[in-house]
């Protein structure tokens, strides 16, 4: 096959200040030299914080031209050179899904999002029909619904439709499954490998669920720590993937958890009475009860836009049941601060100026914000703004700020998306401190689709679709099957 991307002696630096005299320059990587073949399926792994992104977008010319940066070395696309262009002009060969789907949707309706980047190109109205009938068929979208009212996975899913309308055959995909449900990422996960080996597509997908996405790919370049110590990451290169090896190494056993209630008898904090709650025409819950007794720890599991963030907004009273109620000691707003919630993007819940600042916030130990600060290794980033993190960093400093208020109720929506597994396994060490703090009488819900940490998160379920890569959970003891609709 022929080579269709080339980098050669690729260098990154974040580290700009004039004022450096007396130090060396800091590298994200330095010299990198690689090329990738026509229709070569290539995973992209390494721990959050890594570079994967910023090599995506060092490709796709985001880096640059529109993030502040100091590069070296060159890319060539198809054998031209690229480097000095702008990202206009790689789009032409080039499309990307980025790892925050949000940052791309322009259009309130999911047909308009679609068809905008095919308007872009020049496609025949007969053409854009075409393919927009087969895109919202592959991704089981419906063609008038509101991009507002989309969960996380179905926005990821819409993305990638609207790369996938512009026909680039090289495409940047990172972190596309983060938030899927395990149908939809196989299902993506099966038009790549087609696109692949059937229209000589070339992928490059950075993933964390790597269990998910190793059957599918050819090759797999691992971010790995740079002995030089001015460098932070260079790449290994592994041409076939049936080489390369992925595992949890060291996750806690799961705590048997005997609360106070035990004995005492359940203590209701969230009673559902048959509730209704509709977005347009469309019954999310309908005549929908549910108990959360004090100190149980719950996962709510379900496909894609079944209801699951929307049930947490219920019970955390962002949104009110269309009929039925919600009784809960939690409803009246001074008790509401007593409910931590770790939102699905971290980008909505982190405003202040230094990272530091957002730990100690709320926080109500100086000494537990210090051991979260050694376990999951913010030490060298306290200074930093918390939006200029990786989302992997982000993501695990939302989680420490919430916990560090050491709440009675915690809601957790998707919280190890987009994690490594090192990352998975420090916010589920937190957990665990956090438990012993109280003597495991903290009510803890849970929505996850990752089926590492699912296990860990919660001893009993609540179901909403019986979507097959469920069904073990259904089939559990402590499991509550509900069809929401």
């Amino acid at each position: 096959m022929s080579c269709v991307l080339e980098v050669v002696n690729l260098s990154l630096s974040y580290d700009v200040s004039k004022e450096r005299t007396n130090r060396e320059q800091q590298w994200i990587f330095k010299e990198l030299n690689f090329k990738v073949s026509q229709g070569d399926f290539i995973m992209l792994t390494g721990h959050s914080g890594c570079g994967k992104s910023s090599l995506l977008n060092m490709i796709n010319g985001v880096i640059p031209n529109l993030k502040k940066a100091e590069v070296e070395g060159d890319i060539y696309i198809h054998g031209q050179r690229v480097t000095d262009r702008s990202v206009r002009e790689r789009t032409k060969s080039v499309g990307s899904v980025f790892q925050n789907p949000r940052e791309q949707i322009i259009f309130d309706q999911v047909a308009d999002e679609i068809v905008f980047p095919m308007e872009n190109i020049n496609e025949t109205p007969m053409r854009m029909r075409e393919k927009l009938t087969s895109l919202l068929d592959m991704t089981g979208l419906s063609a008038d619904a509101k991009t507002a009212t989309l969960s996380g996975g179905e926005k990821q899913k819409l993305m990638t439709a609207c790369t996938l309308g512009m026909d680039q055959k090289i495409l940047l995909l990172d972190e596309p499954l983060a938030n899927m449900d395990a149908r939809s990422a196989k299902e993506l996960l099966e038009l790549l490998k087609r696109l692949s080996d059937e229209e000589n597509y070339t992928v490059i997908l950075s993933e964390h669920r790597q269990e998910l996405v190793l059957p599918y790919v050819d090759k797999v370049f691992s971010c790995v720590k740079s002995v030089d110590k001015n460098v932070e990451m260079t790449l290994e290169f592994r041409d076939n993937a049936e080489d390369y090896e992925c595992g949890l190494s060291s996750l806690p056993d799961r705590p048997s958890r005997e609360t106070a209630q035990a004995t005492a008898g359940a203590k209701p904090v969230f009673s559902v009475e048959n509730i209704d709650y509709r977005v347009g025409d469309r019954f999310l819950f309908n005549n929908f009860s549910w108990q959360i007794n004090k100190g149980e720890e719950w996962v709510i599991l379900g496909e894609n836009g079944c209801g699951k963030t929307t049930l947490l907004n219920l019970l955390f009273g962002l949104v009110r049941p269309t009929a039925g109620a919600i009784v809960s000691p939690y409803s009246k707003k001074r008790n509401k601060r007593k409910i931590g919630y770790v939102l699905q993007n971290p980008d909505y819940q982190l405003f202040m100026p230094h990272v530091k600042d957002e730990l100690y916030l709320n926080a109500k130990s100086p000494e537990f914000v210090e051991r979260l600060i050694r376990l999951f290794g913010f030490e060298h980033m306290l200074e930093r703004h918390p939006l200029s993190l990786s989302e992997g960093q982000k993501r695990k400093l939302g989680f420490a700020c919430i916990i560090a208020n050491e709440p009675e109720v915690l809601f957790l929506d998707e919280p190890t998306a987009g994690l490594d597994d090192e990352g998975m396994e420090q916010l589920l060490h937190a957990l665990q401190i956090l438990n012993e703090k109280t003597d495991n009488d903290r009510t803890i819900v849970t929505i996850s689709h990752d089926k590492r940490a699912i296990p860990y998160l919660g001893d009993q379920f609540l179901v909403l679709s019986n979507c097959e890569p469920y069904l073990q959970f259904c089939n559990h003891p402590n499991a509550v099957n509900i069809q929401s609709r």
